[in-house]
């Protein structure tokens, strides 16, 4: 199947379109425009990512990141990975799950200056002893990110205690009961 892709890109940013082929009768090739397509979704996503984590939106970053993975390493046209951004504006909780995600705090920009070093240039102090205490081994890390998870369900089985309501997962149903690992009477 061929598509004419005349009005497809809009943008003055928009990805170099010099691949595609055009056919006898002037139209795409299908091929070509899936990987344009791909490019423009990519770039979308490279412009999300950056945003989010200058504005320490963490959900968005952790759902594009968990979208595809290999975007955690893109940098924007100066060179800035998604950490410096996140470091430049003191984004912590983005820095905190970018590292966890095992982004490289050493790695340089275009000026040879890394995610560390811009931390300790802006003052920000604690975002470079967070760059040094967490982790570079993703095994480690898995173990980190593995405990959070676990507190966070036990602070959610706090908060169904104290606001009377049923857990979940309860066998039972009377409020104080959580997560029974008895069986259920027969």
């Amino acid at each position: 199947m061929l598509y004419n892709v005349n009005n497809l890109i809009h943008q003055d940013d928009a990805p170099d379109m010099s691949g595609l082929r055009k056919t006898a009768n002037g139209v795409f090739n299908k091929n070509d425009v899936a990987k344009a397509i791909a490019a423009l979704a990519t770039q979308e996503r490279r412009g999300k990512l950056l945003e989010a984590a200058a504005d320490n939106d963490v959900d968005t970053l952790g759902a594009l990141l968990d979208s595809d993975p290999t975007l955690l390493n893109i940098r924007d046209d100066s060179g800035w990975t998604l950490l410096h951004s996140a470091t430049g504006w003191c984004a912590v909780e983005v820095v905190e799950e970018l590292l966890m995600r095992g982004a490289n705090p050493d790695s340089p920009d275009a000026k040879g200056q890394t995610s560390r070093e811009l931390a300790h240039q802006l003052g920000f102090d604690s975002l470079a002893q967070k760059m040094d205490t967490i982790p570079r081994d993703a095994k480690k890390r898995a173990e980190i990110r593995h405990a959070k998870e676990e507190q966070e369900a036990l602070k959610r089985d706090i908060a169904t205690i104290t606001n009377g309501t049923t857990a979940p997962c309860c066998v039972h149903k009377h409020p104080l009961h959580i997560k029974c690992k008895a069986r259920k009477p027969s």
